[in-house]
């Protein structure tokens, strides 16, 4: 390639060389060929500095970028922007989730609106917008457990009905609605935040016992039965 012919390739004067070309409809077309078919010039290009309408067949919707936008830094429809993809974004949060023993339990949309998010360590429920949970160190922590900080011994009761109830498979909610109370007080209780009373002591110990006896029983009806057999 000779020095004219890359200097007319490159859009520049060959009468005067410091000075490139007046950019017109024609060149601009030329530098928008990267953007395809999918894309119709639906405006007048009236200079560089210029807003230019593109019809984007692929999202159905109108893109208004700069001319030099799409001259130089070969720009595209927002839509095409992994950011925006939903897919991208739900995978992303799920897949930061799973790494911290949580896991999304309502729609994702994008990420400034709340999801709701279980926690498989405390099995709290709460709600964090994509964008925190992402981009805060705290952001996939429980805020029901960290909170407030333990002010209490935990008791050696409490430290039983926490096997009692992970042996059996109970959530906090479960033990709550025994005694007819919230989980986040449950919760309290079992991370020393608060003291249960006598009387929630005794409820929890008799609700502990009779299921306990329970299983004991149907696994005693079980040995008879095979027994018999």
């Amino acid at each position: 390639m000779d020095l004219k012919e890359f200097m007319v390739q490159n859009y520049y004067d060959f009468h005067n060389p410091s000075k490139p070309l007046k950019i017109n409809k024609e060149i601009f077309l030329k530098r928008a060929k990267y953007l395809g078919p999918e894309y119709i010039l639906s405006s007048e290009y009236k200079g560089s500095t210029q807003r230019v309408i593109f019809y984007h067949t692929k999202c159905g919707k109108e893109w208004a970028p700069t001319a030099e936008e799409v001259m130089y830094k070969h720009s595209h429809c927002p839509c095409t922007s992994k950011f925006r993809n939903p897919d991208y974004g739900r995978n992303r949060v799920d897949k930061f989730l799973e790494s911290h023993n949580c896991k999304r339990i309502s729609e994702y949309k994008d990420m400034k609106r709340p999801i709701k998010i279980f926690s498989e360590k405390c099995k709290h429920i709460f709600l964090r917008t994509p964008d925190i949970l992402l981009n805060q160190q705290a952001g996939a922590k429980c805020p029901i457990c960290r909170k407030k900080p333990a002010r209490f011994q935990i008791s050696n009761f409490m430290k039983e009905e926490i096997k009692w109830r992970k042996s059996k498979g109970f959530t906090q909610k479960d033990v709550g609605d025994f005694i007819h109370c919230c989980d986040h007080l449950i919760s309290d209780f079992e991370n020393g935040h608060k003291k249960p009373s006598k009387k929630q002591i005794t409820e929890i110990k008799s609700y502990m016992d009779a299921l306990t006896i329970g299983d004991d029983k149907r696994d005693q009806q079980k040995c008879a039965n095979y027994m018999d057999c």
